[in-house]
């Protein structure tokens, strides 16, 4: 009799025990961060209270379809993008309708269309550094019924009294600029002009706006050390670098009182080609009847940079195309042979060609 009284006590405390385990998990689970990766070298973390950061190093990863945190984007109300994050792609952040604060890093530069598109923000802060902001990243929303943006017209932008990204795209579209106190900027910049940012990445036929900063001194010159690699056009206070084949070089940026200071470039591709419509290669031989046309076609083609065309036997195949076309063509005159280059960005592509009777 003792004994079954002392295994019904048993169970009625195992019962228990099992009843607070379970109670005790949904606790834990309910109040766990989101977490994931962000990009290659960072992360995100979002809490339970709505606020999300963004930590690491690098750009965040551009997804064409959805983000890790989409799933969880009307938990989102507060978002820190922290230092090391060097860029926000596009749509991002879009439809993420309870985000009413975001505080981006000193180090983006760049922010993506449609970045924070249908978001609950009326007003962003941006940094010195940040050099391009995309089309509707900020201060609009998205009407799918009749395909169009709606401005926010009370947007604010929030910038330094320079010419920067930020200003430029409140301009761009009408929307209050609202200066923030950049004196500590002065203080520390005072005697030095400074190029914002002060590295890009690009690619062949790709171009970037940088910023120059000259406290009081303008712009007098803009030299890239290596224009094979990348071209650089002086404008008022500022520059726009042209990539034109794989490498890196450095731009350098004088202002009136001969100070000089530079900004790292790096190209990642060079321009391609298609023969016929298929990759091209140099060891094949390529047909084309006499009076016809062979068409290449160009990418990372620049558009500060003609192309060059030549041919070892003109009276066979030359090209006929215009020195700016992106779409070349090549006409084979007489039976033989011949061997046509055409260079662009300054990259000599070799093509062998074989004019056929009709």
């Amino acid at each position: 009799m003792k004994t079954k009284k002392s295994l019904r006590l048993l169970s009625a405390l195992l019962s228990v025990l099992m009843v607070l385990s379970v109670f005790s998990a949904v606790s834990v689970f309910a109040t766990d961060d989101v977490t994931g990766s962000a990009g290659e070298n960072c992360t995100f973390t979002l809490k339970e209270t709505g606020e999300m950061i963004i930590s690491g190093t690098g750009a965040i990863e551009y997804q064409s379809v959805s983000y890790p945190w989409t799933a969880n984007k009307s938990d989102i109300r507060t978002l820190t993008i922290g230092e090391g994050i060097t860029s926000i792609p596009a749509g991002a952040f879009a439809d993420c309708y309870n985000l009413y604060e975001v505080n981006i890093g000193d180090d983006v530069t760049e922010i993506g269309a449609s970045a924070f598109v249908n978001t609950g923000l009326h007003r962003v802060e941006l940094s010195q550094y940040v050099s391009n902001v995309g089309e509707h990243a900020f201060g609009f929303t998205f009407d799918p019924d009749d395909n169009i943006f709606i401005k926010d017209t009370e947007f604010v932008i929030c910038g330094p009294d320079l010419d920067c990204g930020a200003k430029e795209y409140a301009n761009a579209n009408g929307f209050e600029y609202e200066f923030t106190d950049n004196d500590y900027e002065e203080e520390e910049e005072e005697d030095k002009a400074y190029v914002s940012p002060s590295s890009i990445t690009i690619k062949a036929g790709a171009s970037k706006k940088v910023y120059f900063h000259d406290n009081g001194h303008g712009l007098e010159l803009v030299k890239s050390k290596n224009k094979s690699i990348a071209k650089a056009v002086k404008k008022s206070s500022s520059a726009v670098i042209y990539g034109l084949k794989k490498g890196t070089t450095t731009v350098e940026f004088w202002d009136t009182n001969v100070t000089c200071c530079k900004l790292k470039v790096k190209v990642t591709t060079n321009p391609t080609i298609k023969v016929g419509g298929k990759k091209f290669k140099a060891s094949k031989t390529y047909p084309v009847k006499k009076g016809k046309t062979l068409t290449v076609k160009i990418s990372g083609k620049s558009s500060v940079v003609k192309n060059v065309y030549s041919s070892s036997k003109k009276s066979v195949a030359k090209v006929i195309s215009k020195n700016t076309a992106k779409t070349v063509k090549i006409k084979g005159y007489k039976k033989g042979s011949a061997k046509v280059t055409i260079k662009v960005n300054g990259v000599a592509f070799k093509i062998k060609v074989k004019v056929k009777a009709k």
